[in-house]
Order: structure tokens, then sequence, then C-alpha cells
């Protein structure tokens, strides 16, 4: 007997996902109403307005008339979106592949669950739905079969059999067309030959692989708003600390703890993590973005094997009116056995490392804050509002032809309790002095310290000590002569944690001015939209 959903038993989760019917399943259960599980929110529908549609471009005089090629410029420029005729690629290919795909999803449910994220016998096949369901408030009413192509031997011994033939037919035919069109895309941006590393380039290497093209000025897509470069002062920079006395003298933990009310941000030297430990870590920063383009794009949100890692590009792009001049490799820490297993070979060892050497201090500089806010014991459950979870990122900042117009990271305060920042000798990070203080206000730079760590509070400890330690807005400007890594651990509560003014800070009739708020939501308010200073704490606000 089919399954309904009229049934108390009825598990849309494990019957759409687990067991590979997808949503085509359940549209063929002859659905009367939409499962709760799909409504979307209002805010994510959209409003349709009469309107001329995305320019309609005729390539068959392409060879004789340059005029289409402007027009397929002005187009990506002004739309980013237009439709071909008359290109090249053959009616029946174009029927062969969809014909194909009707073919594939008409497979039984037990087939197509074969190349499931959990089935699939390669990351470089997936089938899905929705499109990230364990993130999503509603789901996405959609299935889709994924290929990411290495080889023709790879995709005919692993792609279905039911649509590989047409599927590789129809990106073969493709190519003479994307090649056209990468050629006059390119011209217009000055550049004259697409040699065989552009091509590679081209086709997912993040700012890097434009730094790496030679351009002569910076793609319009990276220049921000006025509003949204910064304003360098004259003024002495963060508090630096010298951890060498950390056992014998007590000033040293005076000074962090004074350094995290004024400033939110220090450097300290002499901390305990071995400078080779440091250097580990930076060389294989610059090993992992080394890596050719393909294999970097297996770590993409497209391809990965898990949420728990991911290959990017600027900050959330598709918030973003400009985008951010910087690419980043992102490692959630579950545990040493995942990050061995799924973490990039080119780096794992050295981050894993890095974050052991680190976890010591960590505690060090935990104890003592909490020790001024008169909480005097870091208890199992404190130990995990304050570092329950860890993420390292690995960020590139290639050399930018104009530097001067964009940004490498905007302004923002940190989501962590703590954030320890490894950068190299280039510098470029920038901290927000003086806000409300009556004083000018602008940014100073944070110099580059051979061995140094900078340490600052992010907003989950602002919120934890009701305000008494301060996140502190940040941002990295680009550079116009060399690449700049840097390599930040945030230090945060688990995401099931409740997180507000701790009972200690409060014992003495201090008001809230937080409201306790699920870790989780909190932080996914601040990736759902751009970069935007400190207003993610007003989301915690009372």
């Amino acid at each position: 007997m089919a399954p309904t959903m009229s049934t108390d038993s009825f598990d849309l989760t494990d019957f759409v996902i687990n067991k590979g019917n997808g949503v085509k399943g359940l549209s063929d259960l002859g659905l009367k109403s939409l499962p709760k599980q799909y409504i979307q929110p209002q805010e994510a529908l959209i409003n349709i307005i009469p309107h001329e549609s995305i320019p309609v471009i005729d390539m068959s005089n392409w060879d004789s008339d340059p005029k289409v090629a402007e027009s397929i410029c002005d187009a990506a420029e002004k739309y980013g979106f237009f439709q071909l005729v008359n290109h090249g690629v053959p009616l029946e290919v174009l029927d062969g592949v969809k014909d194909a795909t009707h073919r594939f999803f008409g497979l039984p449910a037990e087939v197509k669950r074969n190349y499931s994220k959990e089935l699939s016998s390669t990351n470089n096949v997936r089938f899905g739905t929705s499109f990230s369901p364990d993130a999503e408030k509603a789901l996405e009413w959609k299935d889709y079969l994924s290929l990411f192509y290495v080889s023709e031997d790879e995709a005919s011994a692993l792609w279905p059999s039911a649509c590989k033939d047409e599927c590789l037919e129809y990106m073969k035919r493709s190519e003479i067309l994307c090649k056209k069109l990468m050629g006059v895309l390119m011209e217009r941006l000055n550049v004259k030959e697409i040699d065989e590393k552009k091509e590679s380039l081209l086709m997912g290497n993040g700012v890097k692989g434009l730094s790496d093209l030679g351009l002569k000025s910076l793609p319009k897509q990276y220049i921000q708003p006025q509003e949204a470069l910064i304003n360098i002062i004259p003024h002495e920079s963060i508090p630096v600390i010298d951890m060498s006395n950390w056992d014998s003298d007590p000033k040293v933990a005076e000074s962090i703890c004074d350094a995290a009310e004024k400033y939110g941000f220090f450097q300290l030297v002499n901390h305990g993590v071995p400078l080779e430990v440091l250097d580990g870590v930076k060389d294989a920063t610059h090993r992992f973005f080394g890596l050719p383009a393909e294999v970097k794009r297996n770590y993409s949100k497209e391809l990965s094997s898990t949420n728990n890692v991911r290959f990017g590009t600027s900050f959330s792009p598709d918030a973003e009116k400009a985008l951010e001049w910087k690419d980043y490799l992102s490692l959630f820490y579950v545990s040493e056995d995942e990050a061995s297993a799924l973490w990039p070979s080119a780096c794992k060892d050295e981050c894993l490392e890095y974050m052991k050497r680190s976890e010591i201090l960590c505690k060090k500089l935990m104890g003592v804050l909490m020790e001024r806010l008169n909480v005097k014991e870091i208890d199992e459950k404190k130990e995990s509002l304050l570092m329950g979870s860890k993420r390292i990122n690995l960020n590139y900042y290639p050399r930018c032809p104009n530097p001067n117009l964009t940004i490498g990271v905007g302004r923002h305060s940190d989501v962590s309790a703590l954030t320890f920042l490894l950068q190299d000798e280039i510098g470029g990070l920038y901290v927000r002095v003086n806000e409300g203080k009556g004083e000018e206000d602008g940014w100073v730079h944070v110099p580059p310290i051979e061995g140094s760590l900078v340490i600052n509070v992010g907003d989950a400890l602002q919120i934890l000590s009701n305000g008494r330690y301060k996140s502190i807005e940040h941002c990295v400007i680009a550079s116009g002569s060399k690449n700049r890594i840097s390599i930040p651990i945030f230090v945060n509560p688990k995401p099931s944690d409740v997180i507000g003014p701790l009972p200690e800070v409060l014992a003495s009739g201090e008001k809230p001015k937080y409201k306790n708020i699920l870790y989780s939501d909190y932080v996914k308010h601040f990736f759902r939209k751009a970069h935007d200073g400190k207003k993610t704490v007003g989301f915690a606000e009372i």
C-alpha cells in the first residue's frame, strides 16, 4: 500500500530525504494541500511586477557583427542575466538532455537514493532535495541531481546511466559557446588572451583567480559604496601585552581584563603557542589556496560533503551590495576524528595543531576575564557557554588593482566569545576607536608583530558580561602590492546554548541589557545579511 500523509505516523523527512522520494514523491501522492514544512514566510515570497524581461540576444551573426559581443557584455553588466538564441548548440542535444532529466527523476526512489549524500560513492555525484534542508526554516520545492565533471572516464563510470550520455553531450556541445562568452567578457575587462591558466581560474578560483589574471582595474562588483570605506586616524593602536611573567606578575591578568573592557582588542606576545606552530599554519594556508581551482571547489557549498567544511569567497555574496575582496576556508571543529577525515589534507594537520596549542591560552584568558566578573569557577555549563564550540578560518586576501575602492572584510564585530587571530607580516586589520566618546571617531591599524596573536572580544562575551567587555567593530582593507593571509580561531558557545547576562554579573542588582537568546539563532541572524557594523548585537538587546 502506498504511503499517505493522512496518518500520524507519516515522517516527511524520512520519506522525502532518507528514502529518496524527494518532492516528486510527495507530489505523486496526490496532495490536496502543501505540507507545512514547505510554507515559506511572507518575506521569502516575491513581488512580481510588469516589466520588460532580460535581454534576448541572437547569436546568428556572431562572426560578422561586433554588436552581438557588445550586447552580451552590456547585458552581463546591467542585468547579470540574458537569453541566447541561435547559439550553436543543436536542438536535438537540448531535447535529449531534457528527456534524460525526466528519465532520471522517473526512476524508483530506491535507485535515486543510491546517489544521495549518505550513499553516493563520490562527492561528485549528488541527488538531493531543497537547497540546505538542515539550515532552512522552510524547505524549497525542488529535487536535484548535481554532477561535477572531472573527466569523461569518471563521468562514464559514476554518473547515472539514465542520463550520463545526454549530460556529457550537452556539456561538450556547450563548451564552444562557453569559451566564446568568456572571451568577450574578458576582453571587456582588458584581458586580451585566455591561456590555460586563465581558463582554469575562470572556473572557480575566487578573488585569488581574479587577482592572478593581472587585472588593471577592479571589477565593478567589488567597488564599495563610499560609506563602507573607513576614516583612518592617527591614534595609538591596541595594547600589546607580554605574557612571559604570567605566573609571577598579577598585573598581566589585570592588563588583559582592562584591555578587554576599554578596547575589546589586544595583542599577546610570549603567549606560549610555539612560533613553529604559527609558521606551520601560515604555510598550510598558502598551500591550500595554491591548490587548483577544481580541487578547492570540492569544498564549496555546492559540493562539500559536510556543512562543517566550506570554501567560499566574500562573506554573503547574495546579500551584499558590493563583494568583499577575500577567499576563505571555514572549518568547524566537531572532533579530531571528523577533522582528520573531512578537512583538506593540504592544511588539516597544521590547523589541528594550532587549535590544540591555543587551547591552554584560551582557558587562561577565560579564567581571568571571568574572575573580573566575580565568576569564581568555570564549571561544565559555563565552559560550554564560553568555549563550547570552535571554528578556524583560513582567509586569503589577494593583491588588488584598486585597493582604495574595495574592502577585504567589511565593518563587523565577531559573534564569538573570543577570537584568536594570527596575521602575517602584510597588515591590513583596522579597529574602530572612540565611537561615542566625544573624540574623533575613526579607525586605527593593528600592526603585525611576529609571533603575536590578536585577541578580540566577540558579541557572545559582550552579552554574557552584560556589556562590561565590549566587542568592537573591525575590518580589513585590501592590499595593492601583496597577498595577505590571516587565520582566526573563533571560540564560541555551543549552538544549542542560551546566552544572556551571567547571574554573577547581575548579582549586585545590575539590570540586564540583553535578553536570553539561543546562540544558533543569533549566529543565523549574523550570517543571513551582509556585514553591517555592530547591528547584530541589537538582535539581543532588551
